[in-house]
């Protein structure tokens, strides 16, 4: 699973600086789940929607 906190270390590690905000709003629409969490394949959704 991946955290807020972790997507946004991930997102900086990238060249993209989150704001908290941005990071919950990313969490939310990745969250296929509704749990908090994101999983390996939300996760790579998410990122093939951002290229």
């Amino acid at each position: 699973f991946i955290s807020k906190e972790e997507l946004m270390h991930i997102m900086t590690h990238l060249g993209e600086k989150l704001s908290i905000e941005e990071a919950q709003e990313m969490m939310h629409d990745a969250d296929i789940y509704c749990d908090g969490k994101i999983r390996y394949e939300e996760f790579v959704k998410i990122m093939t929607q951002l290229n």
